[in-house]
């Protein structure tokens, strides 16, 4: 979904720079590291054409019923849109490494996840599940006001449902790989330790891109329905503040993560930095 994908690109883009973490650091002035490359190539060779192909084969779905026929300029928003968002997962999440804001680089790739889970959930009106789970753009807005699970019902065999599940099987093995792969490239020595440590990291990083915000966003629209969406959003930020503070039980848990140890070395690089400085 359009709505979606730039969160997308921007989550997954900071985990290729997580990941390239030490190389990043140890070439700042690289005119063309290797996570960015990673994040052009994969966004404009897959990810993209398979947001351009859902536009054309189902562009109500593709749009949350916002527009049954897109006009020709959407595509090129969309494409422009994807690889912005990319680039600035990138960028943003190096710098943060670089000021030496690990927790925050972490988080780059799990804040994504919250806001996508929160608009499919939720939307912005309410009915973002049901526009999810409406294939057929005849069935809007009639599907507003029917029961989620028989929607689901209906939904699961559809052409778009078939479609997104070989694109996820298809993105998934790819994003893993990209991953493992620059977290590789990204050590100074290798061996088969480095290997298997590559690989750890590389699920880490997939399961806590995906498990916070997932959490996090079923938390907060539970409270919009129970109280209401302004009360709702004021109690769950009153909640999540503490958890997001920088010594409080988030942070605690980042620091004792399985993710620390592959960026082991950037942390050593920074503080090798700042000794040489002073």
């Amino acid at each position: 979904m359009i709505q979606v994908d730039p969160f997308l690109a921007y989550g997954i883009s900071s985990a290729f720079a997580l990941a390239g973490a030490p190389r990043a650091l140890t070439t700042p002035s690289a005119p063309r590291p290797a996570a960015l490359k990673a994040t052009l190539l994969f966004l404009g060779l897959l990810f993209v054409p398979c947001g351009l192909w859902l536009l054309h084969a189902f562009p109500a779905w593709e749009t949350m019923q916002v527009i049954p026929d897109p006009p020709g300029w959407l595509a090129l928003a969309f494409t422009a849109g994807v690889l912005t968002a990319g680039t600035a997962g990138v960028l943003v999440t190096e710098h943060l490494l670089r000021r030496g804001l690990f927790k925050a680089a972490l988080l780059q790739t799990a804040w994504p996840t919250f806001a996508i889970v929160t608009l499919f959930l939720h939307g912005w009106d309410g009915t973002g599940l049901r526009r999810l789970l409406t294939a057929a753009p005849a069935q809007w807005p009639a599907t507003a006001r029917s029961r989620v699970t028989d929607l689901a019902g209906h939904w699961v065999g559809t052409s778009v449902a078939l479609t997104l599940a070989v694109m996820l099987a298809t993105v998934t093995p790819v994003v893993f790989w990209l991953l493992r792969r620059l977290s590789l490239n990204a050590q100074q020595s290798q061996g088969p330790r480095l290997a298997a440590a590559a690989t750890r990291f590389a699920t880490a990083l997939l399961a806590f891109m995906a498990c916070p915000g997932i959490l996090a966003a079923a938390c907060l629209v539970l409270l919009m329905r129970m109280l209401g969406e302004a009360a709702g959003c004021v109690v769950f930020t009153i909640t999540a503040l503490p958890l997001l503070h920088p010594r409080g039980p988030l942070a605690r848990a980042l620091a004792t993560c399985s993710l620390n140890p592959a960026l082991r070395p950037a942390k050593a690089l920074i503080r090798r930095s700042e000794a040489q400085q002073l």
